[in-house]
């Protein structure tokens, strides 16, 4: 049998760190302030780590940096099983290079699913670079499928070594 020394002294700091969040409304209500909501806001998406990167990048076929050229937001109608806080972009983009994969066409075009800010506008996506991980549409050259939702990433060099890597 394995002896965990350390599980009493993690489990009781665990317990200290989740009371300690709930004090200061607890002492508020007590001394009969009011307790004020507080406005929701949309978490920060957490950054993308190596793991991730490399979950989306094994059944991508294709890893490109396109600068977005036009970008249009599609219906809510026309965009089945679309999550809630996000909307649906048709994306024209030019290549600017190509990290992985067959050569393709100075343009392509795809679907993607782009989250919505606080205030439930979409970003503007004209002339952003980004990094896009999919797979070529059989049949129709320019056309991809992003290989999961959340595949086309805004540029950074950073993003790119690690991609590269």
């Amino acid at each position: 049998m394995i002896r965990l020394p350390f599980f009493p002294v993690a489990a009781t700091i665990c317990a200290i760190a989740l009371t300690a969040g709930a004090a200061p409304a607890a002492d508020a209500q007590a001394q009969g302030a009011p307790i004020r909501p507080t406005t929701a806001t949309a978490p920060a998406p957490a950054p993308l780590t190596y793991a991730d990167l490399v979950d989306m990048a094994l059944p991508a076929d294709l890893v490109a940096k396109l600068q977005v050229r036009k970008a249009s937001r599609l219906k809510p109608a026309e965009s089945p099983g679309l999550a809630p806080g996000k909307a649906r972009f048709y994306i024209e983009g030019t290549t600017q290079a190509l990290l992985v994969g067959p050569a393709t066409g100075e343009s392509m075009r795809f679907l993607a699913d782009v989250p919505l800010d606080a205030k439930g506008k979409a970003p503007k996506l004209n002339k952003l670079p980004v990094l896009v991980l999919a797979r070529a549409v059989p049949g129709k050259p320019g056309d991809l499928a992003l290989v999961a939702p959340d595949a086309m990433l805004p540029w950074s060099a950073e993003l790119e070594q690690k991609l590269r890597a």
